[in-house]
């Protein structure tokens, strides 16, 4: 399996952060260390839509799941049919129709969702085409 190279916002980067007592109130305000997290490593540019950005078609190893928050976890994978691939069908049929099944074998041509194997959680997809 292949490491993926994002990282999300863990409940460690939590302990990398510094109190700063404030004298008039005696409140004590959390704030991030400038250095802690490096600007690629922000938890906005790792998710979108609530999924963490994967280029495989494989199960891959991530260093965190995002759901349940168990390090070094594996995905496991289910590709599946979408209207992109149905689309595809249906331009084959007018193309070339004794291929036009081929978009439903290939899968570039579907979509790969992974799964956390820990909790099971939707952690990821690879849309069609990418």
């Amino acid at each position: 399996m292949a490491i993926a190279k994002t990282q999300p916002y863990t409940p460690a980067l939590k302990a990398r952060t510094q109190e700063q007592h404030v004298p008039s109130n005696d409140m004590v305000v959390v704030s991030p260390v400038a250095d802690a997290v490096p600007q690629a490593l922000q938890p906005d540019s790792l998710h979108v839509k609530g999924y963490v950005h994967l280029e495989s078609r494989h199960p891959v190893v991530l260093t965190y799941c995002p759901k349940c928050a168990k390090e070094e976890v594996g995905t496991r994978t289910h590709t599946r049919s979408t209207g992109t691939t149905w689309l595809c069908v249906g331009v084959g049929l007018f193309v070339f129709w004794p291929l036009c099944w081929l978009p439903l074998c290939i899968n570039p041509t579907r979509q790969t969702d992974h799964f956390c194997q820990n909790c099971g959680q939707k952690i990821g997809r690879v849309k069609p085409f990418h």
